[in-house]
């Protein structure tokens, strides 16, 4: 059965650049848990972190892996399913880094959640004008964006 094509395409320069990401999240993901498995009485900000990271974490191993694959697929085409998992893996990664921020101080998990969404709001600027093929970065139509020029 073929891959089910959702028109996204992974180029060495994205593949290499997910890998990262992935192995980011993955190592920050690692690193904070060894915190909380010592925990005596775990409040609810580290539950949520650690029931976060116990979805992100497998996700992540799984998209840093299979990323060199996803590469080498004919047409580039990216299975629905991939993408789910790579999605799912870095919001738990995202929701589990600002639960355990929370746990040490509300208003720090507050200002990561904060400042996770103005730089995610940044990069989805920059990836609009990137793929609108104007390098100069003028305005895009919504509607041209993905058109050949």
């Amino acid at each position: 059965m073929a891959a089910e094509d959702t028109g996204s395409r992974e180029t060495p320069e994205g593949a290499q650049y997910n890998q990262v990401v992935f192995a980011g999240l993955l190592a920050v993901g690692l690193i904070i848990m060894q915190d909380f498995f010592l925990l005596d009485e775990p409040d609810p900000a580290a539950w949520v972190s650690v029931a976060s990271f116990a979805v992100a974490i497998p996700l992540l191993a799984t998209m840093a892996i299979a990323n060199r694959s996803l590469e080498n697929l004919p047409e580039g085409a990216v299975p629905w399913y991939m993408t789910a998992i790579a999605v799912l893996g870095v919001l738990g990664a995202y929701v589990g880094t600002i639960a355990a921020f929370w746990h040490v101080r509300w208003w720090a998990g507050a200002l990561f959640g904060t400042s996770s969404l103005v730089g995610l709001a940044a990069s989805g600027m920059l990836w609009v004008r990137t793929w609108s093929g104007d390098p100069a970065g003028r305005p895009v139509d919504p509607d041209d964006v993905g058109t050949p020029n």
